[in-house]
């Protein structure tokens, strides 16, 4: 049985592949498990230079988010193991975002969820002409996690929001003009890129491209003012009464989960004013470790993942429905219960 997550030395860089084709390379308890433990090895390794994180060729993308099948298990045990899993993920962000050493992500192919996040809190990240980047879990009951707390508002403007909310896919060059990714590299040349790395270090990376110019851009000034504010029910009313594209917005925004979207939507103004990717991660791991009981969770996965009808009965399809109250709860703290790392 091959490995799901293939750590090793090559030339100057620590190597991180995941391997795990058969499901997009999603996420599991192990692949979390293995990462960490490389992580750990090469912190004090002086032989090792750099982290480098990509996906084993053929396995259709560098990571299609956590293992939704397997987080929405029935019952106590399947909500306790799901738990488990957002705690070993968030650790493991944490280890990226935090590690003294530089780490490089190559973002080839789909990019969802918390491979994202996988990808946006280390240092570097590397796009490619297939890259398909999206945050879509308000489509399935959950909510942008894996550090999106902390990195989507600081995107410009409200570019941030726009993602949470809608689920958009960043395709290729628009990963860096928006600041989901740092460089940019045509498949072609990803081979050669990778091979340099390894032999002369991170510095190779100058020779990349790492701007480009946004193919929605004008629709900026449109995003900027609509999605401002933090009522959703406001920026859905703005949406509904803006351009085509703003209605497509909105529209887009009406097919996920109400209760979703408003806990998005205070995530990224939350995220404003904290101080760390830990604070982030704490106030997510706040809110995984509560939605995975609600029905809307259940709901979307087994509409958008199982039985793939993509007609997910939500708990009330109206926005004006989910209260104050009910999106505060997600945020407060938990007392004993709190996310640390370690």
């Amino acid at each position: 049985m091959q490995s799901t997550v293939i750590a090793q030395k090559d030339g100057a860089a620590g190597r991180i592949r995941l391997n795990r084709g058969q499901a997009r390379n999603a996420l599991t308890h192990e692949m979390c498990d293995s990462m960490i433990a490389a992580l750990r090895a090469w912190k004090d390794d002086a032989s090792v230079q750099f982290i480098m994180i990509d996906h084993v060729d053929g396995t259709l993308g560098f990571c299609s988010g956590g293992d939704m099948q397997m987080l929405s298990a029935p019952g106590k045990k399947g909500e306790a193991n799901a738990r488990s899993f957002f705690e070993k993920e968030y650790r493991l962000n944490e280890m990226i975002a935090t590690f003294p050493k530089p780490c490089i992500t190559f973002l080839d192919g789909k990019v969802m969820g918390c491979g994202v996040g996988l990808a946006k809190l280390g240092t570097y990240q590397v796009a490619t002409e297939r890259t398909e980047l999206s945050m879509p879990e308000t489509g399935i009951g959950l909510f942008p996690n894996a550090g999106a707390t902390w990195f989507l508002p600081k995107l410009d403007g409200e570019i941030g929001t726009w993602l949470a909310l809608t689920g958009a896919r960043m395709i290729g060059e628009d990963t860096v003009a928006v600041g989901l990714s740092s460089h940019y590299c045509p498949t072609n040349q990803l081979t050669e890129l990778k091979l340099a790395l390894t032999k002369y270090g991170v510095d190779v990376l100058n020779d990349c491209q790492c701007s480009a110019d946004f193919s929605q851009v004008e629709h900026l000034e449109e995003m900027d003012r609509l999605f401002s504010g933090s009522c959703a029910v406001q920026i859905s009313s703005k949406l509904n009464k803006g351009s085509e594209w703003a209605k497509a917005q909105a529209t887009k925004i009406s097919a996920k989960s109400p209760l979703s979207i408003k806990i998005a939507l205070r995530q990224m103004r939350t995220g404003t004013y904290l101080g760390s990717v830990t604070d982030a991660l704490r106030i997510e791991y706040r809110i995984a470790s509560r939605i995975l009981s609600t029905s809307d969770f259940r709901e979307g996965v087994r509409a958008k993942i199982i039985d793939k009808d993509h007609s997910p009965r939500w708990s009330t399809h109206r926005l004006q429905a989910v209260t104050f109250d009910m999106v505060a709860k997600f945020f407060s703290p938990m007392r004993d219960k709190e996310w640390r790392p370690t």
